[in-house]
């Protein structure tokens, strides 16, 4: 019994150190590149604010457009705040976002890495010559809150759920650590508080507006998340 209690002090121990040495990072003077930096924004979402359903192929087109430019301009202001936030809280000096671009990493349009998993691509642009001491993966969704059924109840309106997270990796491609941030709106956004009292989903001119009003609930979920990593 004695030898047994010993081996599981030792392992405790042994645990206690190794969480400690991960959580223990320190970033000043380190070279750190974002190898993933995704958003989504869920389709159920724009439904909530207008539930019409686009019929023609212009129409379609439209939408796609107008989600499109949402996309970029959600992307922008993730990618400003992000950056900020781990500068003065973490001290976190990101490279570039295009830093991985002559490293055949694949890049969507909105010119941000589209890396599905994080390992094999950090693998592989070490072994093209690229090398970095940290590796960061950034994935916001926003969605709409949804009953205990799991339905969206409001028409015309919604409460917006916002997820950010940031996992952290070695120079090898490991997973260090996770991050997590969170945002749930307690009073529903109005498509009648838009410009013109309503909101159209089809038209690219009611996305500034709606990036405007989801703003606010998108830093506080970044500053939950980037907090984590302070206390971690």
């Amino acid at each position: 019994m004695k030898i047994t209690n010993f081996y599981f002090l030792a392992l405790t121990f042994a645990m206690f150190l190794w969480t400690n040495s991960i959580n223990a990072q320190d970033f000043s003077n380190k070279k750190t590149t974002i190898v993933q930096f995704d958003f989504m924004i869920f389709e159920s979402f724009y439904n909530a604010l207008d539930p019409y359903s686009p019929t023609t192929s212009r129409e379609k087109s439209d939408y796609k457009t107008a989600k499109e430019y949402a996309n970029k301009l959600f992307l922008d202001k993730l990618n400003e705040m992000v950056s900020e936030k781990l500068k003065t809280e973490v001290a976190i000096q990101l490279e570039p976002m295009t830093a991985l671009e002559d490293y055949k990493v694949v890049y969507n349009h909105y010119g941000f890495p589209n890396t599905i998993i994080a390992k094999p691509v950090i693998k592989k642009v070490s072994k093209n010559g690229y090398s970095s001491d940290y590796y960061l993966a950034v994935k916001t969704n926003i969605q709409a809150s949804t009953d205990i059924l799991g339905k969206a109840k409001l028409v015309n309106q919604v409460k917006d759920q916002i997820d950010v997270v940031i996992v952290l990796y070695d120079d090898k491609g490991n997973k260090l650590d996770k991050f997590e941030g969170k945002y749930k709106a307690k009073e529903a956004k109005k498509a009648k508080s838009f410009p013109s009292g309503k909101f159209n989903k089809l038209e690219s001119d009611y996305m500034d507006h709606l990036v405007e009003m989801l703003l606010p609930g998108i830093e506080e979920a970044v500053d939950k998340a980037v907090v984590n990593m302070v206390g971690s």
